[in-house]
């Protein structure tokens, strides 16, 4: 995002035609990020216990195993 921005900036600041342009890129990334970011925040909140429990056992699996359990599903 911070990318984006800073290239939108330095277009519109050189002025021109495409600034304008970039303006309206800009916009839009932002705004389709930020309803990514708000709808990801609501999964979160709205976390299945059941679901958060696996996560937590699964990572204690990887922390204690420091990795996966097993490198390869079929030992090859």
């Amino acid at each position: 995002m911070v990318c984006v921005l800073s290239r939108a900036t330095y277009s519109l600041s050189k002025s021109g035609a495409s600034g304008t342009h970039e303006k309206k890129i800009v916009e839009l990334f932002i705004r389709q990020a930020t309803r990514r970011i708000r709808q990801n925040l609501s999964r979160v909140n709205a976390g299945d216990e059941t679901e958060i429990q696996l996560i937590k056992d699964l990572s204690k699996d990887v922390c204690s195993n420091h990795g996966l359990c097993r490198q390869h599903p079929i030992d090859v």
